[in-house]
This record gives structure tokens, sequence and C-alpha cells, in this order.
């Protein structure tokens, strides 16, 4: 039997003309059509991301394969460092315990599951995320996991030094694409060699125009 490849895709927003991305650590917007949309392209895959893009988040982002990628041999993630995290799975919940024993009555432990937790806000589940990254310190061992575990498409998640390093190898671009340019000191690399467009959306947001496409290598 063949072995199976995973294509390997990048994901951002970025502004139309200077490509700009982030200030100080944070998304130049919070769009919540591109990010329904980000979650429901990646959710049930492996993502990749630098440190600095894994803090600005905060947590593991539930149903996909975390791997983070640092140079610091002694980086930990929040969860591993307290042992004990929990995320709600649930897009509208967004409940994030970072001392879940502190709040004995928003979590009910199956004792026959001790790894899920019922969220007493919704109703719905928590992932107990104790170890809830794999973390590497290469783009190629990043990769490398990434390949043993994700059989369709990995998701390169950014910063920008990540996004340089894997836009020459990426078989696809998922790209908001926002008409705004706001100051910036994060920004995605040039991708002029992908150059057809497979899906476009047009959209607009509080008068903010922007469109999300995907992009491919003819």
């Amino acid at each position: 039997m063949p072995q199976i490849t995973p294509k390997i895709s990048l994901i951002s927003s970025l502004s139309s003309k200077s490509r700009a991305m982030g200030k100080d650590n944070q998304l130049l917007w919070r769009i919540p059509h591109d990010l329904k949309q980000l979650k429901k392209i990646t959710t049930g895959h492996v993502i990749i991301m630098g440190r600095k893009t894994y803090e600005s988040i905060g947590y593991p982002l539930p149903n996909r394969t975390n791997i983070v990628l640092t140079r610091d041999k002694n980086w930990q993630t929040k969860g591993q460092r307290q042992n004990n995290s929990y995320t709600c799975i649930t897009s509208s919940c967004h409940l994030y315990l970072k001392n879940p024993s502190k709040y004995p009555d928003t979590l009910q432990n199956f004792s026959n599951k001790p790894d899920i937790n019922l969220c007493a806000k919704c109703k719905s589940y928590f992932v107990a995320d104790p170890n809830g990254c794999i973390i590497t310190h290469s783009i190629d061992e990043a990769l490398k996991i990434a390949k043993e575990k994700e059989k369709k498409e990995i998701f390169i998640f950014g910063g920008e030094e990540i996004f340089r390093q894997t836009i020459d190898i990426a078989d696809k671009l998922y790209l908001t694409i926002v008409k705004d340019e706001p100051a910036a000191d994060t920004f995605f690399p040039d991708y002029s060699t992908f150059d057809k467009i497979i899906k476009q959306e047009d959209c607009e947001y509080n008068g903010l125009k922007y469109k999300i496409i995907e992009l491919v290598k003819s």
C-alpha cells in the first residue's frame, strides 16, 4: 500500500497591500466569519504554530493536534506547567479553566473517563489537557511528527518565521485578505507563486471589506 503524504497548507489573515498580520503578538482583526471558517477548516487536523502564536492564543485549540515549535528547550505550555487545565470544546462557550480545582461546581468528572469532564456552563464537554501540545524544536521535527499523525492536511498557523520556513514547501494557502493597512510588526511572506485561485468569497464586516481565498500553484 503506497504511503499517504498529507498536504501542507498555510492559513492566515493579512492586509491586502503590505501583507500585515499582527502587532504586539496579537491579531490585527477579529472577524467572526473568518474565525468560524478557520475552525471549520482545521478541526480534526494537525496544526503547527510557533511559541509566540501559541501564547497569543493561550491554550491548545480543541479537537486538533497542536504542535508548538520553539527554540527554548525548557519551554512548557501553561497546561504542562500546571499539569491541570481544561478547555470547553463548545465554540459558543470558550470557558477555559487554568486551575479547575478552584471550580468544583463547574466540572463534573466521569469516573470511567478521567480525561473527560462536563461543563456546568453549557452542559457540553471539557477536554482535560495537562499535556495538550506536542513541543518541538525544529520545523523538520514538527513536520515529521505531523506527518505521522495526519493523513490528509497539515495546517501551518504561523507566525511570520514559521510561515517563511514553510511557504516554499506548502501545497495550498487559505488566506483572509483584508482591505486595511493598520500598523503591524509581523508580515506574511510573498506568495506570488500561488497564482491559481480555487475558491473566493467576498465579504464585509462592520464596513471592513475582506475576501477569503484558497490558492494553489498552477
